[in-house]
């Protein structure tokens, strides 16, 4: 049978103690992300509206490589205009967006800490598996997100 490591034993209460203080961290992290992210406003909605720009990078890439392979491909130059339909959405899609962008940037941390509170409690080898899984399941959901 194989050891765990049954140096620390904990009571629920220390466990829920060590969960609250976790769950913490965590949103203490994503908060101030979502902050830094918050201020710079401008410097966010120009990488996420890029691609609404006929002049974006990739488009550019696309073009250069038909006319290396000799053909002759070029997208139709324009812009899209983007409008606010309501009186509070602007500022509720640059919060959210905020948000959402910390959750994404805090994203290896969020597992890291998920994982320093359920290491404990496997085995060894679970824990060698579960560094392998964890990491394979992170770079999945990363080029998921692309």
């Amino acid at each position: 049978m194989m050891e765990r490591n049954d140096e620390q034993l904990m009571t629920f209460g220390g466990h829920l103690e060590v969960l609250r203080q976790m769950l913490f961290r965590i949103i203490g992290v994503t908060f101030s992300l979502a902050v830094i992210i918050f201020c710079f406003k401008e410097t966010t909605f120009s990488i996420l509206f890029a691609p609404s720009n006929s002049d974006f990078v990739t488009y550019r890439a696309i073009e250069r490589l038909c006319a290396w392979v000799g053909w002759q491909f070029h997208f139709t130059p324009y812009n899209v205009a983007m409008i606010n339909t309501e009186l509070s959405s602007q500022f509720m899609t640059h919060l959210t967006t905020s948000l959402y962008l910390a959750l994404l940037g805090a994203s290896p941390y969020i597992v890291v800490e998920l994982f320093r509170f359920i290491t404990p409690a496997l085995y060894k080898n679970e824990r060698q598996y579960s560094v392998i899984i964890s990491i394979a399941v992170y770079a999945l959901l990363l080029l998921g997100s692309l």
